[in-house]
C-alpha cells in the first residue's frame, strides 16, 4: 500500500508545481533519479514487507523496477501518457473533473503496476500492458445476449420460405408453420434476428448514446458493481492506448466512422464521464463522491485482506461464463466491503479532510459538513422543534436505484426469509417495464400510420418526411397524434439499449439505426412504421421487446411463486392497459416505495432507513402484476409502395384470390401487343396500375371474375389514363391472372431497358451476374426441349425475389441453378418447368442473371425465325 501512496504523493506534489507552470529543474531531477536507481538496488535483494502487508513493487523484477523509475521521473518532468496528452498536467486538465479524472487514471496506473499478482488487477493490467492479449475478451460489463437467450424459452420470429414474418410459440406447438401462408420452416431456417451482435471487445457505441442512461444491475452483479467496473475497464482501455492505440481502435465496435488516435482517447474519456455520472446515480450521491468511491475501492484492490490466490488459475475472459466468474468474484472481493461502509467512510474522510483544512474550529464549517456534535438543545430547553438545526439537515431521497441495491446485496436465502423474491425481480426488469404503459398508444400509432400510408407511401419518400411534418399534417383530423409520437419517442428511450446490444425482442435492428434519441425535426417516419426492412424494423423490433419483457416476466413470477400460467393470451391489436404491468415510477411506483419505508431517528446519527420488503412485495404484485396477461407475439404488416412486389405479397394475393395462368395463345396475344404496338412509357405505366392491383388485393381481396381493368377504374377509382394500356390484357386479364400478367409486362420491361443498354438487375448482388461460357448449340438444344417462355418469366420472378439484397434468407450461389429454381416454385405451389432437368449440371446460381439474359436472346432469336417464316 505504501508503494502505491509514494507513486500517489509524487504525482500530486509534482501536479501543484507543474498547475503552477513552474518547471523542475534538470539538476533536481537528475538527483532524484540517481537516488531512486540506489534505492531500488539496495532492496533488489531483501523484498520489504511493510507493516501493512499489501502489495509492494520492490518486490518486482528489476525491469519492472525501471519502468516504475520511469513513471516517477516522467511525473516528475510532466512527461506521463506521452505521446498522449490527458494525463499531462496543464491548466485544462486540471480543472475540477479533469483534476478528479487524471488522479483516478493515475491510481489505475499505480495499482496495475503494483498490484497484478492480484486475480482480479491481472486481468486489468494486461489491458493497460498488453492490450493486444486480451482485444477479442469478453470484456467486463459489456452487454451480452442474456436476455435473448431467456426470451428463446418463449419462442422465436421466423422466416417463412415466402417471406412471412411469424412467431412460433415454444408453448404451443412443436411445428414451426406461419398461420398466413400454412408453410413449414425447414430446421435450418434463420430467424429473424440476422443482425448479429458483437459481444467481443468494447461494444457500447459512441458515448453520446449513453446520455441519461439509468443504473440497471447485469448478469449476477448488481448496479453499483457494474458502474464501478465499467469505469475500471474505460480507464484501463485509454492507459492502454497510450503505447498499443491500433489493437485498442480495433477490440472497439459498434461506432460509426473509423476512429483516429485523437478520437480514441475522446471517445474513452466520454465513456468515463457517463461511467461517473452513473456510479453517481446508483450511489445517489455527488460526482465527486464517486470517485471517492473509485479511489476506495482501488485501494481495497491493494489490501492484503483482498489478495485472493490465484490458484493457477489465469483470468483472460476468452468466454461469457469466465466473464461472468470474473465480475462475480470482483464484486465480492472489492466492492460489496466498500459500498456497505461507504456513508461511514465518507463521514470519517469528511471529518479528515475539515482537519487537514485546518478549520476544525469553524462553526460555519461543522454546520455545512454536518459535523457538529451533541448539537441538540437540552430536553429542558424551551426551544421550539423548527429552531434545532440537527432536524433540518440535508438527507438524500431514497431511490428506486438505492432499494435495487438494497435488494440485489440480499443473497438468495435471505430474499426467501424476506419473503421479496418477487420484489427483486421486478427491481431487476423495472428499468424495462417501466416502458409497458406506452404499448396502447404505440399499437394505435401503427394502425394510424398502416391505413393513412400502407401502399401510398415510398421507402424513400418516408426517410425523406419528417415526423413533424406528419404530425402537422394531420393533428388537426388526428388530435391525439402528438401523445401518440411523444408515446413512442419514450418507450424507445427506454428500450433501445436493451434491443440493441442485449437482443431483447427477437427481431434485429441494424447498428446504424439505434439513436438514443429521435429527433422529429429531422428523422423520418420510417421511423414509425413497422416494416421488416429498413428504419422500420425499430418500430417492429420495439413493439416485440415490450411484449417479450411483459411475457418473459410474468412467466418468471410464475415460477416464483410456483403456479402455471394460463395458455389464453390477448391479441396485441386488443392490448389495454389493464392486461399490462404499466404504472407511472413517479407517479405510482416511488409513492408505493416511500409508504413502505421506516425511519429510526437516533441522537447524534444520521437517520436510519428500514423497507419493509414482505410487505412491498405483496404490494407490487397485487397492484402491478396480478391479473396481467400474456400477449400474442405478431405484426400487423406495411408495404411500402414501391416494395410491393415481392414473395410475402405475392402469397398473400393467392390466399385471397386464387391465382390461373393464361392460356398459351392469351399470352402470346398480350406479349405481341405489349412488344410491338405499346410505347415503353405506357409499358411502365401498365405496370405500375398492375402493382397497385396487387398491393390492395393482397391485403383486401376481391373478386376473381372481376377484370384487372375494372378493378381499378371502379374500385380503386384510378384515372383511365392510369390504366393498363394493353387493349388485350383489359379484355383478356381477369384478378385470377393478376400475378401472371405481372410477370408478362415485367419481363417485357427488364427486354426494354436491355435494349436501352441499362440493367434490369441492378439490385441484385454482383455475385449472381457471374458468366458462363455455354457451348450454344448444346445449350439451344436443351432450350429447344423447355418451354422457354415459362422458364423466362419464372427465373425473372426468382432473381427479383430471392436473390434481391433485400431478402433476409441468403441464397447459396453455388448451388446448381436447376435446384434451386425447383424448390423456388415447389414453395409458391407452382408445377416444375418441364425438361428443366436437363440444365447442364455446372450452370448454377451464381450464373442467373446472365442465363436469363442468354435465355432472353434464345426467344428473340425463334421469334424472329417464326416471323421470318410467317
Amino acid at each position: 500500500m505504501a508503494s502505491i501512496a509514494y507513486i500517489l504523493a509524487m504525482y500530486h506534489e509534482a501536479a501543484v508545481v507543474h498547475q503552477s507552470e513552474k518547471k523542475i529543474s534538470d539538476k533536481s531531477l537528475s538527483a532524484f533519479d540517481v537516488g531512486l536507481r540506489e534505492y531500488f538496488d539496495m532492496k533488489k535483494t531483501a523484498i520489504l514487507n511493510e507493516e501493512d502487508g499489501s502489495c509492494s513493487l520492490f518486490s518486482k523484477t528489476p525491469n519492472y523496477l525501471s519502468k516504475v523509475t520511469k513513471l516517477l521521473n516522467d511525473v516528475l518532468s510532466n512527461k506521463q501518457g506521452l505521446p498522449k496528452s490527458f494525463l499531462k498536467v496543464t491548466p485544462e486538465n486540471m480543472e475540477r473533473g479533469g483534476r478528479n479524472l487524471s488522479s483516478l487514471l493515475m491510481h489505475v496506473l499505480a495499482v496495475t503496476m503494483v498490484c497484478d499478482n492480484i486475480y482480479a488487477v491481472e486481468f486489468l493490467s494486461k489491458i493497460v500492458q498488453n492490450p493486444t492479449s486480451v482485444k477479442m475478451a469478453y470484456l467486463p460489463t459489456m452487454p451480452d445476449d442474456v436476455k435473448s437467450k431467456i426470451q428463446r424459452t418463449e419462442g422465436s420470429w421466423y422466416l417463412s420460405t415466402i417471406n412471412h414474418l411469424y412467431f412460433h410459440d415454444e408453448h404451443s406447438s412443436k411445428v414451426r408453420i406461419c398461420s398466413q401462408c400454412g408453410v413449414c420452416a425447414d430446421s435450418n431456417d434463420e430467424s429473424l434476428q440476422s443482425c448479429e451482435r458483437h459481444l467481443r471487445g468494447h461494444i457500447l457505441g459512441n458515448p453520446a448514446t449513453r446520455k441519461g442512461e439509468a443504473p440497471y444491475p447485469m448478469r449476477d452483479i448488481n448496479h453499483i458493481s457494474v458502474a464501478v467496473l465499467r469505469l475500471l475497464t474505460h480507464a484501463c482501455i485509454l492507459l492502454g492506448s497510450i503505447e498499443n492505440t491500433k489493437d485498442v481502435i480495433e477490440s472497439i465496435s459498434g461506432v460509426k466512422g473509423d476512429l483516429s488516435d485523437t478520437d480514441v482517447v475522446e471517445f474513452l474519456i466520454g465513456h468515463m464521464h457517463e461511467d461517473i455520472k452513473l456510479l453517481a446515480k446508483a450511489l445517489g450521491k455527488s460526482q465527486d463522491e464517486a470517485f471517492l468511491m473509485m479511489h476506495l475501492v482501488l485501494k481495497q484492490m491493494s489490501m492484503s485482506e483482498a489478495i485472493v490466490s490465484k490458484e493457477n488459475t489465469q483470468f483472460l475472459l476468452k468466454t461469457p461464463e469466465e466473464r461472468d466468474k470474473w465480475e462475480s468474484l470482483v464484486e465480492e472481493a472489492f466492492i460489496r466491503p466498500v459500498v456497505k461502509e461507504f456513508d461511514d467512510m465518507l463521514k470519517n474522510l469528511q471529518t479528515e479532510m475539515i482537519k487537514d483544512a485546518g478549520l476544525e474550529g469553524d462553526a460555519l464549517m461543522q454546520e455545512i459538513y454536518e459535523l457538529k456534535e451533541n448539537d441538540l438543545p437540552p430536553t429542558d430547553s424551551e426551544v421550539t422543534l423548527c429552531e434545532i438545526p440537527a432536524l433540518w439537515r440535508f438527507s438524500i431521497k431514497f431511490s428506486l436505484e438505492q432499494l435495487g441495491g438494497v435488494l440485489v446485496n440480499l443473497n438468495a436465502k435471505e430474499r426467501e426469509e424476506m419473503e421479496c423474491q418477487v420484489l427483486h425481480e421486478f427491481m431487476q426488469w423495472e428499468c424495462l417495464l417501466r416502458a409497458l404503459r406506452y404499448l396502447p398508444d404505440i399499437v394505435e400509432l401503427q394502425f394510424m400510420l398502416r391505413s393513412i400510408y400502407n401502399l401510398r407511401i415510398s421507402e424513400q419518400q418516408a426517410e425523406t418526411l419528417t415526423i413533424d411534418k406528419f404530425i402537422s399534417d394531420y393533428e388537426e383530423r388526428k388530435p391525439n397524434l402528438k401523445k401518440l409520437v411523444r408515446s413512442f419517442c419514450s418507450a424507445w428511450r427506454i428500450m433501445q439499449k436493451a434491443i440493441a446490444t442485449e437482443g431483447l425482442g427477437g427481431i434485429g435492428i441494424d447498428e446504424k439505426y439505434c439513436i438514443e434519441e429521435i429527433d422529429t425535426s429531422e428523422i423520418g417516419i420510417a421511423m414509425l412504421l413497422p416494416t421488416t426492412v429498413g428504419r422500420g424494423r425499430c418500430s417492429l423490433g420495439l413493439v416485440d421487446a415490450m411484449v417479450s419483457t411483459q411475457n418473459i416476466f410474468l412467466r418468471r413470477f410464475s415460477e416464483l411463486k410456483k403456479f402455471d400460467l394460463s395458455d389464453q393470451r390477448v391479441n396485441l391489436a386488443d392490448v389495454t392497459p389493464f392486461h399490462l404491468i404499466a404504472y407511472d415510477p413517479k407517479e405510482e411506483l416511488e409513492p408505493l416505495v416511500t409508504a413502505h419505508l421506516d425511519y429510526t431517528l437516533e441522537m447524534d446519527k444520521e437517520n436510519k432507513i428500514d423497507v419493509d420488503f414482505a410487505s412491498l412485495d405483496r404490494q407490487i404484485i397485487n397492484n402491478f402484476i396480478e391479473g396481467k396477461s400474456l400477449i400474442v407475439r405478431e405484426v400487423f404488416p406495411f408495404t411500402y409502395s414501391d416494395s410491393i412486389c415481392d414473395k410475402l405479397t405475392f402469397a398473400n394475393l393467392r390466399r385471397r384470390v386464387p391465382q390461373e395462368t393464361l392460356s398459351k395463345i392469351q399470352q402470346q396475344e398480350i406479349t405481341r401487343e405489349l412488344r410491338h404496338k405499346i410505347m415503353f412509357p405506357d409499358l411502365c405505366s401498365s405496370l405500375r396500375a398492375v402493382h397497385l392491383s396487387i398491393g390492395f388485393l393482397s391485403s383486401m381481396g376481391g373478386e376473381r371474375d372481376m377484370t384487372i381493368q375494372n378493378y381499378l377504374t371502379e374500385i380503386l377509382r384510378v384515372p383511365q389514363k392510369d390504366c393498363i394500356q394493353s387493349e388485350k390484357a383489359r379484355k383478356m386479364c381477369l384478378l385470377a391472372h393478376t400475378l401472371e400478367l405481372w410477370q408478362i409486362m415485367s419481363v417485357e420491361q427488364a427486354r426494354g431497358f436491355i435494349k436501352g443498354k441499362s440493367d434490369p438487375f441492378n439490385d441484385i448482388h454482383g455475385k449472381f451476374k457471374e458468366p458462363f461460357k455455354p457451348i450454344r448449340e448444346d445449350l439451344s438444344d436443351i432450350l429447344r426441349r423447355i418451354d422457354v417462355d415459362v422458364l423466362i418469366k419464372e427465373l425473372y420472378e426468382f432473381i427479383m425475389f430471392d436473390l434481391s439484397a433485400n431478402d433476409r434468407i441468403p441464397v447459396n450461389a453455388s448451388i446448381r441453378l436447376e435446384e434451386a429454381l425447383n424448390n423456388y416454385l415447389t414453395n409458391k405451389s407452382v408445377e416444375k418447368i418441364k425438361n428443366i432437368e436437363l440444365l447442364p449440371k455446372t450452370l448454377r446460381v451464381k450464373h442467373s442473371v446472365e442465363f436469363w439474359r442468354y435465355a432472353i436472346e434464345y426467344q428473340t432469336e425463334v421469334d424472329r425465325t417464326m416471323t421470318g417464316m410467317d
